[in-house]
């Protein structure tokens, strides 16, 4: 860690010694030494070398990830920088006899370190801080979340994968929660690889039923509009630099889809 802190300013010794201890919290947990380190060789420099090269599913090795958030942490002002060591602080990360300040939430329920709930039961520091130190390669691992992380949260930094555990009956409800991953500057843009979208459902049942209305909507859009149905930031940024279209010829273009019964045919008969 200090080797990666070495490079380029912007740091007070203090605060490096800081960010330090609060990286190396996470780094000794049994999750991080059970998925980066071989957990039969003896522990010696060539080992902690071999962790930090080691790839995620992404490409990007543990080295890659801990430079990334070293760059951004830098990057920001000093309040910021406050924000994100007070919310790594605050969160668990599994190791024995430690006590994270949001160790009980007031739902009561019991905590894994590296996978979390967000939520209405949940206290607004708590989501905050969970919210910020996903950003980061530490945990949570696995965010949980309901419609309250929904839209207008930023959670894209150090994630491209999505599972929607329920569905909407609107495509544009899949796409706004999409949109918490897929924004300017998320990890899926460095990679060069694509967000991963999940969405499962139970054959037989109501949920595919739901499934295929969903879906069958999307396609229709793409058959109306001749473009795929699209709600990221950078869709939304060109889609507002379009000159609008008149109501009038909006109204004009608009294909009449509804079943028209031919009262004819019903008369004779």
């Amino acid at each position: 860690m200090n080797r990666l802190l070495a490079t380029g300013g912007g740091i007070a010794p203090e605060e490096r010694a800081h960010l330090v201890t609060v990286c190396r919290r996470f780094l000794r947990s049994s999750v991080f030494v059970s998925r980066y380190f071989n957990p039969v060789a003896e522990s010696s420099p060539d080992l902690l070398a071999e962790a930090f090269a080691t790839q995620d599913g992404s490409g990007l090795t543990l080295e890659d990830r801990l430079r990334g958030f070293i760059e951004f942490y830098r990057s920001r002002d000093a309040e910021e920088r406050k924000r994100y060591l007070e919310a790594l602080e605050s969160v668990q990360s599994g190791l024995r006899v430690e006590r994270a300040a949001d160790a009980e939430d007031k739902g009561g329920s019991l905590l894994l370190p590296n996978v979390r709930l967000a939520n209405g039961a949940s206290r607004q520091e708590t989501r905050q801080n969970l919210m910020l130190s996903f950003n980061t390669p530490f945990y949570p691992d696995m965010l949980i979340a309901s419609s309250v992380l929904a839209e207008g949260v930023d959670l894209h930094l150090n994630c491209r994968f999505m599972l929607h555990h329920d569905l909407s009956w609107n495509p544009s409800d899949i796409e706004q929660r999409t949109g918490r991953v897929d924004r300017i500057g998320c990890k899926a843009e460095r990679v060069m690889r694509s967000v991963e979208v999940f969405l499962p459902f139970v054959a037989e049942t109501q949920d595919e039923k739901q499934f295929r209305v969903v879906l069958d909507r999307e396609r229709w859009f793409q058959v109306l509009m001749g473009e795929d149905y699209r709600m990221d930031d950078a869709t939304l940024t060109e889609a507002a630099e379009r000159i609008p279209l008149p109501p009038a010829a909006a109204h004009a273009l608009s294909f009449a889809l509804e079943i028209v019964e031919d009262t004819r045919n019903i008369a004779s008969a």
